[in-house]
């Protein structure tokens, strides 16, 4: 959360803001780079190549596109910061893109495919490194983040909404930790890693849009934006915060219908990748209206706005 010292010493509240407009630019081409890679995909080597889930596209030709868009999904999401509520859902959900990224769906079925024994116990030995090294790195940027005042619950605290979601999504890391390093030490089949990093980033996402559609409840108030600003001077009512609502509902609910009315009444193998298209999305479009909105700098009563609101509450 923006503190009154951060505001006052910055020119801009919404901390260099020609740097954030181009990182929330980066979260909307990354997905529909991987989008368009899917397309040129199903051009190039038939509808054949389409398969059940985006996370299966690891195992063939577009492996690079896959794990480099995940990867850099994950970077934006872990280098941007917002209010409490949203910079620590969001720096969730960068940890499992990561997983998301680099741990395989089906490997069972991958290593069963492989030649020789050595060749299975190399792909099992790179991904208890890689795993390794994201535990590492994640350890030591939670070190930092608290021995330098930005530990999240501080603020988290705060507010109730916000307090149960630290508490709960907390447990959920430890015990998607625990699995993984069970996972690894086992160094079979990785399996449910995928699986779980794929549910959980989907939730984490979710709940950072909750802060922009619920932000008095979660305790996510924000100073105003441009397109507020623009509300306000043609007499439109509303908050702006309805279309983060439906985003949020079509987020939790959406990908569950969709999958079960195509996997359960039509029986069709591509369930999984249309579920997964319709939150990619709605990603995308969550991080087209931050952009749009949040395109123009702020006017100065809008900066002080934020900083007399940062200051009350402190």
């Amino acid at each position: 959360m923006a503190t009154h010292e951060q505001l006052t010493s910055s020119g801009d509240p919404y901390f260099a803001h020609e740097t954030y407009r181009h990182l929330r630019t980066m979260l909307v081409a990354l997905p529909l780079l991987l989008l368009a890679g899917l397309l040129g995909a199903a051009f190039a080597f038939g509808l054949d190549s389409i398969q059940g889930s985006i996370s299966a596209y690891y195992l063939g030709p577009m492996r690079d596109v896959f794990v480099g868009c995940m990867v850099g999904i994950a970077v934006c999401l872990v280098a941007y910061r917002g209010e409490a509520l949203e910079d620590y859902a969001l720096n969730l959900a960068g940890f499992y893109a990561l997983f998301v990224a680099f741990v395989p769906t089906q490997l069972a079925r991958s290593l069963a495919q492989l030649g020789t024994d050595q060749e299975r116990a190399d792909v099992v030995a790179s991904l208890r490194v890689t795993i390794a090294a994201v535990l590492i790195v994640t350890a030591a940027f939670l070190v930092v983040e608290a021995t330098t005042g930005h530990w999240a619950y501080r603020e988290l605290r705060r507010n109730a909404v916000a307090r149960w979601f630290f508490l709960v999504s907390t447990l959920f890391a430890i015990a998607f930790v625990a699995l993984v390093v069970w996972r690894a030490f086992e160094g079979t089949s990785f399996d449910n890693v995928h699986l779980a990093a794929t549910l959980l980033l989907i939730v984490s996402m979710a709940t950072a849009v909750a802060s922009y559609a619920w932000p008095a409840r979660t305790g996510s108030l924000r100073p105003p934006t441009a397109a507020s600003r623009r509300r306000a001077e043609s007499g439109k009512g509303g908050d702006g915060t309805g279309i983060y609502q439906w985003i949020f509902w079509l987020m939790v609910g959406g990908g569950i219908f969709i999958a079960a009315v195509l996997d359960l009444v039509l029986h069709s193998p591509y369930a999984g990748i249309v579920a997964e298209l319709w939150e990619l999305g709605l990603f995308v479009a969550f991080w087209l209206i931050q952009t749009l909105q949040k395109w123009e700098p702020p006017t100065d009563a809008e900066k002080h706005e934020a900083v007399t609101g940062a200051a009350a509450g402190s």
